[in-house]
């Protein structure tokens, strides 16, 4: 069975290891101090690792280009809404404007 990019469906081109997370979203919310943000559980293997989890299912073009992209948006996005710690009351108003 030919492996298959996951975003553009191109067979041809290289795997690339794909954070699940942003790294960079990853780092902000170690910056935090939650001690839960260097764990993750992962239910397929039933189990808590203290790495980022990667999957190597889209190719190098779309990593480093529209997934790139994305991250960087989705980074935007928690430094814009996601970042402070609300007050009782408080609310979010969550606009977006990312092209699909």
């Amino acid at each position: 069975m030919a492996w298959e990019c996951s975003y553009c469906g191109l067979t041809e081109r290289q795997r690339t290891r794909e954070h699940l997370f942003p790294a960079a979203l990853h780092q902000r919310m170690l910056a935090l101090g939650s001690s839960e943000a260097s764990r993750f559980w992962l239910r397929k293997i039933d189990q808590e690792i203290k790495s980022e989890p990667v999957i190597k299912d889209v190719c190098v073009g779309c990593n480093n280009g529209p997934l790139s992209l994305l991250d960087a948006y989705a980074v935007h996005m928690f430094d814009q809404h996601c970042a402070k710690i609300l007050q009782k009351g408080e609310t979010v108003t969550f606009d977006y404007d990312y092209p699909c």
